[in-house]
């Protein structure tokens, strides 16, 4: 019993930055017992709404003008919410990549009816948040330049959201349709696919992803020549410590025991990592946006693997990248 102090330093050393309620909610989804994917059933259809319009106003700025014709997204998670946004913005084809299927219809039946109403009211953007891109739009915070009434007239017509609505019905029974397709699980399945997506995309996911090279390798396959490609990834612990790089104080040996044969937690890579792999696969990088945070560990208080990592690497909580393929 004399040992029972050191036990209790030594637990503390371990887990002290851990956040207990946030791990335990990952463990449970992780086990199957919570059943669901990278978000929420909770979010609402204004959260995607808002991912889709940064996405696509910060793509227009940097060199995109048209509306992407077919679009891959990797990790939809529990909707298919942004590639919604797409298509009633006039995109023809959505093709989500994930590691399976968490899709409901009916609740992505609601959410298609109420994205459809944010886009005829013309909605502001929900919310300042990062990247910001309220520099690229006029006084009321909606792209018209991008997105024109007349255009939205066409892509918002009953008709054709009736149709959307039936297309979810058939993703969800694993039939192909017009407009939505679905690869659960997408790993090694890239090679089935042409070079025929004008736009590659994900929104938060790239963090939980272990193999960087073999991923943006697939993009540049999936891409057609002179198409996009636009992630933003979070370098933080995803909540799981209680400041925002406590993660990477952990020795990859504690670490690779933590998450062994668990998904979503995040794989601690830095941004040099993304950027080399990017360059690796022949992509270009168009634009980049660093979110750098203050606070948190210092450089003495990281792992070791960590302590010569650059400035920009340990400093860096997010990142937005825009890249596309040559022509």
């Amino acid at each position: 019993m004399e040992k029972l102090p050191v036990v209790k330093a030594a637990a503390r050393s371990i887990f002290g930055s851990m956040n207990p309620g946030a791990l335990l909610g990952r463990l449970l989804s992780i086990s199957g017992r919570k059943r669901s994917g990278y978000w929420s059933s909770s979010v609402h259809p204004e959260y995607y709404y808002g991912v889709w319009l940064k996405h696509l106003v910060l793509l227009n700025a940097h060199g995109m003008r048209a509306i992407p014709g077919w679009i891959a997204e990797f990790g939809p998670g529990d909707s298919l919410g942004v590639g919604l946004c797409a298509l009633l913005c006039g995109a023809s084809k959505y093709r989500g990549f994930d590691t399976a299927n968490f899709i409901e219809p009916a609740r992505d039946q609601a959410m298609l009816a109420r994205l459809a109403e944010l886009f005829s009211a013309r909605q502001p953007r929900p919310r300042k948040g990062w990247p910001d891109f309220d520099a690229h739009l006029p006084a009321t915070l909606f792209p018209d330049h991008i997105l024109p009434e007349s255009r939205m007239r066409e892509t918002l017509d009953p008709a054709r959201v009736a149709r959307l609505s039936a297309d979810i019905e058939r993703l969800q029974a694993g039939d192909a349709s017009a407009s939505m397709e679905l690869t659960a699980p997408w790993q090694h399945r890239c090679d089935d696919f042409e070079p025929q997506f004008d736009l590659v995309m994900s929104h938060t996911v790239l963090q939980y992803l272990p193999d960087l090279r073999t991923y943006f390798t697939n993009c540049a396959r999936l891409l057609k020549p002179g198409g996009w490609m636009s992630h933003q990834v979070d370098f933080s612990s995803m909540g799981m410590t209680r400041v925002w790089n406590g993660h990477l104080a952990y020795d990859d040996i504690f670490w690779r025991l933590l998450t062994r044969n668990q998904r979503w937690f995040p794989t601690r890579k830095l941004l040099s990592e993304y950027l080399r792999e990017i360059e690796t696969s022949g992509l270009q990088l168009v634009h980049i946006e660093r979110h750098c945070t203050a606070g948190g560990l210092t450089r003495d208080q990281l792992a070791t693997a960590f302590r010569c990592a650059s400035d920009e690497d340990i400093r860096c909580s997010g990142v937005y990248m825009i890249a596309c393929k040559p022509l």
